[in-house]
């Protein structure tokens, strides 16, 4: 089936109720069918303009800059994938986009920020090191109850992802995938 341009959908009108030329006439000056010409005459007359040559239902399947930024990464990651690996994947990125969920950097709340057990440590450093010349080494790497092994978790779009209560120990050990 051809498609006829929307300037030219819209001349059929105008050449029929302006200029007052037949059907027949439009038709051989165009080099359209009759039937093409009523039916624009018939939409005109329905909906108050011709309806255009190709309108779009659904989602655009065109990919915009996050879905190729996401493909690229894909394949730099995984450059041996299937074509049907590759689209379901990408149909999930653009489930989670579609929910307003976006991938963050864990931020950890202060939970160390407790005034209490503050003091405390200070007291046990001093009683572990009672001089001042003397060398105090602290692993900041550790993960205690406190501290969580996530760096990366999804929350609603606009919103600071934040880890109230860290995973029971077994659980941070365990990588799902």
């Amino acid at each position: 089936m051809r498609c006829f341009s929307d300037d030219l959908r819209v001349q059929v009108p105008v050449m029929f109720w302006d200029q007052s030329i037949s059907v027949k006439n439009i038709c051989s000056y165009l080099g359209i069918k009759k039937s093409l010409a009523y039916r624009i005459l018939a939409q005109y007359r329905d909906l108050g303009k011709p309806k255009p040559a190709w309108y779009q239902q659904g989602c655009s399947s065109l990919l915009n800059e996050i879905d190729i930024r996401f493909l690229s990464s894909l394949i730099n990651l995984h450059p041996c994938l299937y074509l049907d690996e590759i689209q379901a994947e990408l149909e999930k990125s653009r489930r989670i986009y579609k929910l307003d969920i976006s991938q963050k950097i864990v931020s950890v709340c202060a939970l160390e920020r407790n005034d209490l057990e503050q003091s405390l440590y200070m007291l046990r450093i001093a009683r572990l090191a009672p001089r001042p010349d003397m060398f105090v080494f602290i692993d900041e790497a550790a993960c205690n109850a406190k501290t969580s092994l996530r760096r990366y978790g999804q929350t609603k779009c606009g919103h600071r992802y934040a880890i109230d209560k860290p995973l029971p120990w077994p659980l941070q050990h365990y990588h799902h995938g």
